[in-house]
């Protein structure tokens, strides 16, 4: 079975599929009974970064300046690079995971990819995952494949939509059912205030910050980090940072990690603008502004993070004295580390984000640009702001995504029913029921939990209960003869002869 990620986060998170992993789904939830195990263990799984699906075309070999004259790779050749360890199966079980980024290119809409930024990245991304696997085909054969997303969609080339539903969905459960089945949080999207609406739409000026007159020129210009935040989006920032203070007091009470606000900027010079009014305490909510609290990731150096199969080695975290401060050769420790152990520290920082006893445990102020990495999966997400302009409702929906995941699945013992969880979110235009009215308050903490753990001392009491797969019924009849009841059987020898 081969599986193709979209990047190095979620190729760790899926090392649960080797047979051989420690806590392996199969034995973990119990998805394989124990006497088939060794079975499954003859099987071979191999989950690749797409990017490891790259080669090299005959025009970039052409533009080589390297002693290296090869000519392009062979598809065997290509396959057993590719392959490694399961160079020699055949007749491969394929599995994408976050398969909206594999889809074959519209000829219709192929010079539009080349002239917006987004959709050209896009295009050559699904070229490579796309074109590797026929590659694959060709040598070894693709039994079956499956694909799975949360947002199945490609560019389709087409004025009246900017996406086309991927043909062969047989089994779809969307962004939409999830939020109304309560599998997620509800996002409350601000409809209306009591300022001055836009006058065309009569909606909220925070509906879509970007797209409003006064800031999206401001945005979409060079300027240096010190230069201001328009007022609206100043004044977004305050309400929304009120908002948020108020669940970090509810937080505080039961909660060791934070609510995280996050931040989707349209530019790097406007996410370096946003956290320069952080750390010049602009926006006025003191709590948000503390610098060790804040992340502002650098979209390039995430992404060369997550290119790689493997991290790039163990990535000590600052050391912390006795009363909890960062001690004075921290920075000695910074200076020796490489790029790409840089890399895998922010890497490791944005993955653990809301994670208690991790790097990423104390972040409460996210700032990024574009897109965060599939794989992001930090429950404590409850405020969004988006800075950047949002032409289709798969992008809100990505966007509006990365703070969905509930902090708890437990039942409310009363009702019976999860409770509800918000996420609120100014600046992302995300069509959905919307949720009106105040009375519901912040988002509420998570659900203290008890953590049941055995005691050493206690080894010897321990009690096993066996994994009963089935339970046979074996008949053995035994013939019982009673020479009491049997009748007597006379022999005549001359009848005999």
């Amino acid at each position: 079975m081969l599986v193709v990620v979209p990047g190095l986060t979620v190729k760790k998170r899926l090392e649960v599929l080797y047979p051989s992993a420690e806590g392996d789904y199969y034995e973990t939830f119990n998805i394989v009974p124990s006497a088939l195990l060794d079975k499954l263990r003859q099987g071979k799984v191999l989950v690749r970064n797409w990017h490891a699906l790259a080669w090299e075309s005959e025009e970039q070999l052409k533009k080589r300046r390297s002693v290296d004259k090869r000519d392009v790779k062979s598809d065997e050749a290509y396959t057993r690079e590719v392959l490694g360890e399961m160079a020699n199966a055949r007749y491969l079980l394929l599995i994408n995971d976050e398969a909206h980024h594999a889809w074959r290119v519209n000829w219709e809409a192929e010079g539009k990819y080349l002239h917006q930024r987004d959709l050209k990245d896009s295009a050559e991304e699904a070229t490579v995952w796309i074109g590797g696997l026929h590659r694959l085909h060709r040598t070894r054969g693709i039994l079956r494949c499956y694909d799975f997303s949360a947002t199945p969609f490609a560019p389709s080339g087409k004025r009246t939509s900017e996406e086309a539903l991927f043909g062969w969905i047989v089994s779809d459960f969307g962004l939409n059912d999830a939020i109304e089945s309560g599998l997620v949080k509800t996002p409350r999207v601000v409809v209306r205030d009591y300022a001055v609406p836009d006058v065309k739409t009569y909606k909220s000026r925070f509906y879509h910050i970007c797209n409003d007159p006064e800031v999206k020129d401001d945005l979409n210009r060079r300027a240096n980090p010190e230069k201001p935040l328009p007022d609206l989006v100043l004044n977004a920032y305050y309400l929304l940072g009120y908002d948020w203070r108020e669940t970090r007091k509810k937080w505080k009470e039961t909660q060791s990690t934070p609510p995280v606000m996050i931040t989707v900027c349209n530019r790097t010079k406007t996410a370096a603008r946003v956290k320069h009014a952080f750390d010049s305490r602009r926006i006025h909510i003191d709590e948000l502004c503390d610098p060790e609290r804040i992340l502002h990731i650098d979209s390039k150096v995430l992404d060369e993070a997550e290119a790689q199969e493997e991290p790039a080695g163990h990535v000590e975290a600052p050391v912390e004295n006795a009363d909890g401060e960062e001690q004075e050769d921290n920075w000695r420790v910074e200076r020796m580390l490489t790029k790409a152990d840089q890399a895998e520290q922010l890497r490791q920082k944005v993955d653990t984000v809301g994670k208690a006893g991790q790097p990423g445990e104390k972040i409460q102020n996210v700032i990024f640009v574009g897109m965060l990495s599939e794989g992001w999966d930090a429950k404590t997400v409850t405020h969004i702001m988006g800075l950047r302009a949002f032409t289709s409702q798969l992008l809100c929906e990505q966007v509006v995504g990365r703070g969905l995941r509930r902090t708890s699945y437990e039942l409310n013992p009363a009702t019976g029913l999860l409770d509800p969880e918000y996420v609120n979110v100014f600046g992302v235009p995300f069509t959905f029921l919307p949720h009106e009215g105040g009375e519901d308050g912040p988002p509420p903490p998570p659900t203290p939990k008890t953590a049941v753990e055995p005691e050493p001392a206690k080894a010897e009491f321990e009690i096993r209960w066996p994994n009963v797969v089935r339970i046979d019924r074996v008949f053995q009849p035994t013939l019982v003869l009673d020479w009491d009841k049997a009748q007597t059987l006379a022999l005549d020898a001359a009848q005999t002869a």
